[in-house]
């Protein structure tokens, strides 16, 4: 018989007896072919095997000791990558989490590539069971890029079992942490499932984000909303328009109000609208072949709906529709008008309507303008991605307007894994905002304690160096030999004006924003950053308090940025109307832009610009690029803009603004961040004696317990 015959044998007689449950005999026939065959090429599999024998025959430090000698010398194998998972599990049982941590860490510093998986997930396991879950949650990301797709769904419900449990600020630092990458998206999905029954609203909101996140995640599909049930066709008191079947591409109506309380608004909307139609026509030669030239027809609609529907129906009534009609100025116009232009095939394109269910309940309703959520998320974006803002405030008006915006940012910076650390609200008419803001500071201080109480802060040891001075409760020293040279203690002097803010929320007006930052300033939040809304870029800003208005963010979906299409509307707009154009007229022209966008693609009716916006084309506007989702909201994207030198100037991109000037560090000083836990190097400290066997004596390897514990170990056999 030749020797490969012999160990294939031996080796099939061991695990003929091991399948049979005679594991005593299964190890004398694997320890047999070890000593008759020490140079056989699967001797790391006949090891593993006997490793198996042992924890069958309850002998668990001898399977360890068996598992540690083959890692040491046949870590590349699939046998030993087998071994680590064992003896990970085998440590855990035995709740020898240092072990195992530094073992894990002592075998991937010699970067194996077979076993680095198995490794990875041992030392994620060992910081789970050492409460260190920021690392553990590092070793998890680390891990899950080097998984096949099959072995990362097994590890991701291992994880989303970790982290069910996990309070609220770890998820949130796992989402702020990890932003798109594993583990955030669980940690996100555990947030949803906490808030589904307590905050359905909220839940709802978290699962938008992570649809919008994450859109090919396997979870994704149980996410998303269950189609809506179909709609009746609205009420019509009266008979329906008679559908006409020409549309006259060189024309658009505006619907909007030109006397009454709106008339400012249906002014400046009328303003840039014409402003838009007179530059498309001035930049196409009358004389062409084809060439179009548009025309505006204003209808009033007064300061109500009925107005708004009898200006429609009046329209409607004739025998050739316009391409579009920009308006109504009103959300609740909008709501009225949307089923008879829909009936119609005619499109409505409001640039000045805010309701939040608008246009997604209607097919024929397009929006144009900078949503409130948008406003919100570029700030948020701003301030945790530019600025490190961490701990967040809100102070804003106590009405509508106050109360909408603050749920906003209250939900964007949850969804973002961000602590709104205090929120307060004022008189909207109000001056005095001492009240509201020592409010705000009072909360910040209850979540520092709460966070103190988390997280108790450890002293260090003093030093014995340095002599012990006898202070009393009242900052006397006793008498002794250091009481002549010792300075006392530092006293509190007057009240204590700081804070840890990093960013506070103000939404309201530019006359109330500029009062509350000096304010603000006065209480000591004045390492923070202010954000506004778009009603604070205004010149009132400037003349309230440019002073404090110089560290604030500002959302616009309007700035005149030399050399930028804002900046030419505005001189065209100047030039022909003698005043500068405010959002309203921006939006209207931007609106009129989108139609006149169509008409160039060859658009020519009504339902086929509808369709044309529903493809969701690539749209020029002011500010930017305009995008078109499938609800049919055109939308502006957001500015940011702060006060310098007397005026508004664009935050530069990607930069931190700089608020105050800083003497240069020493040469000689290291500037930066502490290390977080995981950069830190790995300590090579040894193991405790459990890890080391005792000399060996009588036992069929040669080895006794010692310090190892015998207990029944049930592993299953891979």
């Amino acid at each position: 018989m030749s020797a490969a015959a012999g160990v294939a044998s031996a080796a099939s007689d061991g695990d003929r007896l091991f399948v049979a449950g005679e594991y005593a005999a299964a190890l004398a026939a694997y320890a047999e072919q070890v000593a008759t065959h020490p140079e056989a090429p699967d001797l790391p599999d006949t090891f593993l095997q006997m490793a198996r024998c042992h924890l069958r025959l309850n002998r668990p430090w001898l399977a360890e000791v068996r598992l540690r000698r083959l890692l040491a010398d046949n870590l590349e194998s699939d046998a030993g990558a087998q071994a680590v998972i064992l003896l990970d599990r085998l440590l855990a049982k035995r709740q020898r989490a240092e072990e195992a941590l530094h073992l894990a860490e002592t075998l991937l510093a010699r970067r194996p590539r077979r076993a680095r998986p198995a490794l990875l997930a041992m030392r994620a396991h060992a910081l789970v069971a050492l409460g260190r879950h920021q690392e553990a949650a590092h070793a998890y990301a680390a891990l899950h890029e080097t998984l096949s797709p099959a072995q990362q769904q097994g590890e991701a419900t291992e994880v989303e079992r970790w982290l069910a449990p996990r309070p609220e600020p770890f998820l949130r630092w796992v989402i702020r942490e990890f932003d798109t990458a594993f583990p955030s998206d669980y940690a996100l999905l555990a947030l949803i499932d906490r808030y589904r029954e307590r905050d359905p609203r909220l839940a709802r909101r978290l699962a938008d984000h992570f649809l919008a996140t994450f859109p090919d995640h396997p979870r994704a599909a149980a996410l998303r909303p269950p189609p809506p049930p179909p709609v009746a066709a609205p009420l019509i008191t009266q008979a329906p328009p008679r559908v006409a079947r020409a549309y006259d591409p060189e024309r658009i109506d505006l619907l909007l109000p030109t006397t009454g309380p709106l008339a400012e608004v249906g002014i400046a909307l009328f303003q840039g609208a014409t402003l838009a139609v007179e530059r498309y026509n001035a930049e196409r030669d009358r004389e062409a072949p084809g060439a179009l030239q548009v025309t505006l027809t204003l209808h009033d609609t007064g300061a109500n709906e009925a107005g708004a529907e009898a200006a429609l129906r009046g329209l409607l009534d004739r025998d050739t529709l316009p391409l579009a009609v920009v308006g109504p100025a009103t959300s609740p116009a909008c709501r009225r008008l949307a089923p008879l232009a829909a009936v119609a095939g005619l499109p409505l394109v409001t640039p000045s309507a805010a309701a939040a269910d608008l246009p997604d309940s209607y097919p024929y309703l397009f929006r144009v303008g900078m949503s409130d959520a948008s406003q919100v998320a570029r700030l948020l974006d701003y301030a945790v991605g530019e600025r490190g803002a961490h701990r967040l405030a809100c102070l804003y008006p106590n009405n509508g307007y106050g109360a909408h915006f603050r749920d906003l940012f209250v939900e964007r910076a949850r969804c973002m894994g961000v602590e709104v650390v205090a929120q307060a609200s004022y008189p909207p008419d109000g001056v005095d905002f001492g009240p509201p803001i020592r409010n705000l500071l009072v909360q910040e201080r209850a979540a520092n304690a709460r966070l103190v109480a988390d997280r108790p802060f450890i002293p260090a040891p003093p030093d014995p160096a340095l002599p012990r001075l006898p202070w009393l409760a009242d900052g006397t020293l006793l008498p002794g030999p250091v009481a002549d040279s010792a300075a006392p203690p530092p006293q509190p002097n007057g009240v204590e004006r700081s804070s840890g803010i990093d960013a506070v929320f103000l939404p309201g007006p530019a006359a109330t924003v500029g009062l509350v930052m000096a304010q603000l300033t006065y209480y000591g939040v004045e390492e923070a950053v202010w954000l506004a809304t778009e009603e604070a870029a205004t010149p009132e800003l400037i003349e309230r308090g440019e002073r404090f208005a110089r560290k604030a963010a500002i959302a616009t979906g309007l700035f005149a940025a030399p050399g930028s299409p804002a900046a030419a509307f505005a001189s065209r707009y100047r030039n022909r109307f003698g005043s500068d154009p405010d959002r309203l007229a921006a939006q209207a022209y931007q609106a009129v832009q989108v139609i006149l966008t169509g008409l160039d693609q060859g658009v020519r009716s009504g339902p086929d610009l509808a369709a044309f916006l529903g493809r969701g084309p690539a749209l020029d506007g002011l500010a930017g690029p305009l995008t078109v989702d499938e609800g049919g909201e055109i939308a502006v994207p957001p500015t940011l803009i702060t006060v310098r030198r007397h005026r508004f100037e664009r935050l530069p991109e990607g930069l931190p603004e700089l608020t105050s000037w800083s003497p240069p560090a020493d040469p000689w000083t290291v500037v930066g961040p502490p290390a977080a836990p995981w950069q830190l190097p790995l300590t090579d400290s040894p193991p405790s004696p459990e890890a080391s066997a005792p000399p060996p004596e009588d036992n069929p390897e040669g080895m006794t317990p010692g310090l190892f514990e015998e207990d029944r170990w049930g592993i299953p056999i891979p």
